[in-house]
């Protein structure tokens, strides 16, 4: 019998407040387990046609306001992160800017846009708190507001690396996972498609502080359940005072 959506949120919501010492938070540790139990939520839902609802199942799109979560001296780093949650979570998004933030849509199962959303939005102050770590460390040249630019994309492309690992393996060891990734990937394009024909492709940010990236990028890498979001103080190799 597929399990309820809100005790899979309430059993997220339990992972996202694991902490190491008291204080810092597993976050790609939960980032995982959310997504192999939001893999293992579809795969349910597949097996009790008669007890899932057809909105449960339908592709649908949600749009959140981004304004008390977006930083625009930080660049595009919360709409990155997005992207790769949702991606890795059978869904999309589609970012819509104008003013001062930008909001974003995201586009799946309704059960798939809510693990997406409540997976970012647990994340995002975790990841502003390694920021502000690895930058009490740091005795480069990069101004503040660069080095936080250049950690964010770091972070973000290290979490990317992790969750794509985690679905492929998913997909390797249940070939159910496979088939459920390709039907999603088909029907949440086609909704998307349809929807906005005359979608155009964004861009990515760039940052000039390759110490930045670099920190972020063994954060977001290399985090576990046993050190978690807190950085990476020890084993920096040459991200001290590198310079550009």
């Amino acid at each position: 019998m597929a399990e309820n959506m809100d005790k899979v949120l309430n059993r997220i919501a339990k992972l996202m407040q694991m902490a190491d010492g008291g204080t810092k938070h597993e976050a790609e540790v939960a980032a995982k387990m959310a997504q192999s139990m939001l893999i293992k939520h579809n795969l349910s839902m597949s097996d009790v046609d008669t007890q899932i609802g057809e909105d449960e199942r339908a592709i649908m799109d949600e749009l959140f306001n981004m304004k008390d979560t977006w930083k625009k001296v930080e660049g595009n780093w919360v709409s990155s992160l997005y992207h790769i949650v949702a991606i890795n979570n059978l869904c999309k998004i589609i970012v819509h800017g104008g003013g001062k933030w930008k909001n974003i849509t995201v586009i799946g199962s309704k059960s798939n846009v809510s693990m997406v959303h409540f997976i970012c939005q647990q994340l995002i102050p975790r990841l502003r708190d390694a920021e502000k770590q690895e930058w009490s460390w740091y005795n480069g040249y990069d101004k503040r507001n660069v080095f936080k630019r250049g950690f964010f994309q770091g972070a973000v492309s290290g979490i990317s690396n992790q969750l794509s690992a985690s679905l492929q393996e998913l997909q390797d060891a249940d070939k159910d996972v496979h088939g459920l990734v390709l039907y999603n990937e088909k029907a949440v394009t086609e909704y998307r498609d349809n929807k906005w024909p005359n979608l155009g492709k964004s861009r990515g940010s760039r940052s000039s502080s390759w110490d930045g990236y670099k920190s972020g990028k063994n954060v977001g890498s290399n985090m576990n359940i046993h050190r978690g979001v807190g950085g990476s103080k020890s084993g920096r190799g040459g991200i001290l005072g590198s310079g550009k």
